[in-house]
């Protein structure tokens, strides 16, 4: 068993890139991760003839982390650093950090590690950083690789390996925020990690007690699998691929993927959890504690909620729809979480359709439609996945709105007032979504989703078959104080349904 004095917890890894203006800059990225029990960050760095920038951005890394009480270590990606001449140019940039007050040290050695690397001299490093070092690479084929001079070895594939590595000391969240790549945040997943950090650094086997706030987190593809994006994705051409990770079109191994959307449930007591994914509706039975669910992929809308004793106490729907076709006609096997503005700066170049180069998330849409009342007996999958999450679904809904229902006071029937269809209103259908302008943005999109839209406060903009409303809750909802009788009829239903926003509505 790893010490508690060594059981460090790291993320894999913060990329050097040369748009940090000062030490500040980087200041974000290290508060938020001291927040969620991480002590440390892996500095990816290229090869300075080729990055000119990297000691000034090292500089900022250091000084940042210094001030915000956390740890830093180089990572050397060989991709770029010459394994078989630069050996003592890694050791020198090792011997011009390595002694700064926020780096990471291991057993009194600095530590070090890398991407690749195999055939790199480490006697060389060794003798050229001029003291101690921790020696922790990711070696591509360590069966080849001479292992006996490293300390531990990082292991990048993500799942139980220990018996086939040197695993090292510290743990490791294996992702990557690459600042020039226009990667995606990693949010939700990090509170999926949240306590799994606390658990792993108390030595304990159970991350039951160190779940603070219930949460569900969930992460899907943006569509299935088959989508054929031939005609307009951007890599049917040939392309250079000495580094062996171009593919024309489909990545290798696309037929291997499932099509589903992907669930952790982070529960104080037992509960039920659903799962809508456009037309598929799946419940499954939820232990206190981490439990992993997957459920099949549908087109359309997804949506989420957990019930407790025939309650909705979370609920949500997804932003972000999963389509039937390409997204801006290139294909995407990559998980659904929030992409920030900054990040789609070049979106646009070299596509071959035309596709907006801004966000296309708008707020939350509130909660979803009702429990199935026979749910299949849906066992969990095994103890949740470690890649791919993203955001957790306790976001808020659009302003002045709320998840959790109130104390309930004495049921009433009074319904709304009746909803008269508008003349373009396709035959048999009925509102299933809509919207409202300030105050009543919230109620809009909560209430015409469920089929109950009245013109004046709301328009509908979405017709289909009747979605089935939350369970009714037997709270008596009117216009909050200031608000006029033209919230009536939306307080009614919404809050007799489990949405009963402060500010719109209030109980009686």
């Amino acid at each position: 068993m790893i010490p508690a004095s060594h059981r460090h917890l790291t993320e894999w890894s913060l990329h050097i890139s040369c748009n940090r203006k000062s030490a500040a800059d980087f200041d974000s990225d290290m508060k938020r991760a001291k927040e969620l029990g991480i002590d440390a960050f892996a500095l990816n760095i290229g090869v300075d003839r080729v990055d000119p920038f990297t000691d000034t951005q090292l500089e900022f890394a250091y000084q940042s982390a210094a001030n915000n009480d956390m740890k830093v270590f180089i990572s050397f990606d060989f991709n770029w650093w010459k394994e078989d001449s630069e050996a003592s140019q890694v050791g020198q940039k090792i011997a011009k950090f390595g002694g700064k007050p926020a780096q990471l040290m291991m057993d009194g050695k600095i530590f070090v590690s890398s991407f690749a690397g195999d055939r790199v001299d480490v006697n060389a490093i060794r003798s050229a950083a001029g003291r101690p070092i921790y020696w922790a690479p990711n070696y591509h084929r360590p069966e080849s690789a001479d292992i006996s001079k490293v300390d531990a070895l990082l292991n990048w594939m993500a799942w139980p390996n220990d018996g086939n590595n040197k695993a090292p000391k510290p743990g490791r969240l294996v992702t990557v925020q690459d600042g020039d790549k226009n990667d995606r945040p990693h949010n939700g997943w990090m509170e999926l990690a949240r306590p799994f950090i606390a658990a792993y650094k108390a030595g304990a086997s159970s991350v039951n007690e160190y779940i603070k706030e219930e949460q569900l987190i969930y992460w899907y593809r943006p569509s299935p699998r088959g989508a054929n994006c031939d005609a307009t994705d951007t890599c049917m051409v040939p392309a250079d691929n000495s580094s062996g990770n171009y593919f024309m079109g489909r990545p290798n191994g696309w037929e291997s993927m499932d099509d589903v959307v992907f669930v952790v449930s982070m529960l104080k007591s037992p509960a039920n959890i659903q799962i809508s994914s456009g037309n598929s509706q799946q419940v499954f039975e939820a232990k206190a504690g981490a439990t992993a669910f997957k459920a099949p992929m549908g087109v359309g809308k997804q949506s989420f909620a957990v019930v407790r004793d025939n309650k909705m106490v979370l609920a949500g729907t997804s932003p972000k729809d999963i389509i039937e076709g390409c997204v801006c006609g290139i294909y995407n096997f990559n998980a659904f979480d929030p992409l920030q503005p900054d990040s789609l700066s070049r979106f646009a170049q070299g596509l071959k359709v035309q596709c907006e180069a801004k966000p296309s998330l708008k707020p939350p849409p509130p909660p979803p439609s009702t429990i199935n009342p026979n749910p299949p007996t849906n066992p969990p999958t095994n103890s949740p996945p470690t890649n791919n999450p993203p955001p957790p679904t306790n976001n808020p809904p659009p302003p002045s709105t709320t998840q959790n229902p109130p104390p309930q006071p004495p049921p009433t029937n009074n319904p709304p007032p009746p909803n008269q269809p508008p003349p373009n209103q396709p035959p048999g259908t009925v509102c299933t979504g809509g919207t409202g302008e300030n105050n009543y943005k919230g109620l809009c999109h909560f209430c015409c989703h469920f089929g109950y839209c009245p013109p004046g406060p709301c328009t509908c903009n979405a017709y289909g078959a009747p979605i089935p409303a939350p369970p009714r809750t037997g709270q008596r909802g009117v216009p909050a104080d200031g608000m006029d009788d033209s919230y009536k009829g939306l307080c009614s239903f919404a809050c007799d349904h489990g949405y009963c926003p402060q500010g719109a509505c209030k109980l009686v």
